[in-house]
């Protein structure tokens, strides 16, 4: 039980140490962050875009 606990441990100073990482990260690259965030909108875009005109092209 003891080494459990020890591993669960270890396990999660590792989760504190990446989050904080990926905190400084996106910190220091606000720009990437955003055009990351532009480009996934604009695939969500397209794709419901392309659904509703399937959609339309099937139902007719």
């Amino acid at each position: 039980m003891a080494t459990h606990g020890r591993s669960l441990g270890r396990k999660g100073l590792a989760a504190t140490d990446i989050s904080n990482e990926d905190v400084t990260a996106c910190s220091s690259k606000p720009l990437l962050m955003l055009l990351l965030v532009v480009v996934v909108v604009v695939v969500v875009v397209v794709v419901v875009v392309v659904v509703v005109v399937l959609m339309l092209t099937m139902s007719s």
